[in-house]
């Protein structure tokens, strides 16, 4: 399933880069039941190599697709992507998660599925913004205790999300939300123009350094201009 949507990619590099590291999956992938799937790589050699959490069935496509996207973007710039390094990390990673679900829900009896798998992760970036926003407020405030800075964090927060925003490192919340943000506008214009798409995609993770704002402008790109349409989209609404 996974190999059969990178190919639907009207990119040639892109999907070369797939096939590449796809033929090589009995060595590079593994199934295991854990808390997370990652995709990670040694300082011995170029491979990246993919763990994938199989404790439930439907994710473990999703986050294939997640992960070998990671691939794809470190063996297209030709380095390690970390989050100390690129601003773009989950850029490509979760472009190419939203691209599968919606491959995924026009084919088979998978539609529900795919449909709340992107519900999910939209939800998790709602918790994200939600954190960073509270953060932001409280970045010039001395809590001399965890339980004072919890019960602050309850206020505005959920329990769940108190306790990341706490535990969490801002960095993390935003190295997830913008580029979430920014997938949201590709997402939109991959369904009119694939091509179109996948060019200003390239170009963000080549630029990197410059500031995304700016970039995104560039490219016509005007975040958020969609996201209450792709709400309404998986909502059928």
């Amino acid at each position: 399933m996974v190999h059969d949507f990178y190919m639907t990619i009207p990119d040639k590099e892109f999907k070369n880069i797939f096939n590449k590291i796809y033929s090589d999956r009995i060595y590079n992938v593994r199934f295991k039941e854990s808390d997370a799937s990652y995709c990670g790589g040694t300082a011995v050699d170029d491979k990246q190599y993919i763990s994938i959490d199989n404790s439930i069935n439907y994710p473990c496509f999703s986050n294939l697709a997640h992960e070998y996207a990671h691939a794809i973007h470190q063996n297209y710039l030709g380095q390690f992507i970390t989050y100390a390094n690129d601003q773009y990390t989950e850029l490509v990673s979760i472009f190419f998660q939203l691209l599968a679900n919606e491959y995924i829900a026009n084919i088979g009896n998978n539609k529900e599925r795919a449909r709340q798998d992107s519900i999910g992760l939209l939800i998790r970036m709602d918790i994200y913004a939600n954190n960073l926003e509270v953060l932001h407020n409280t970045r010039n405030m001395n809590f001399e205790t965890q339980k004072e800075m919890y019960e602050y964090f309850s206020k505005f927060l959920y329990e769940e999300e108190a306790e990341m925003a706490m535990t969490y490192d801002a960095y993390l919340f935003h190295d997830y939300l913008i580029p979430y943000i920014i997938d949201l506008e590709l997402l939109w214009e991959y369904k009119n123009d694939p091509e179109k798409s996948l060019y200003m995609l390239k170009h963000l993770i080549n630029n990197s350094e410059k500031s995304y704002i700016e970039e995104t402008k560039k490219l016509g790109l005007h975040l958020n201009a969609h996201e209450y349409k792709y709400i309404k989209h998986l909502t059928n609404k």
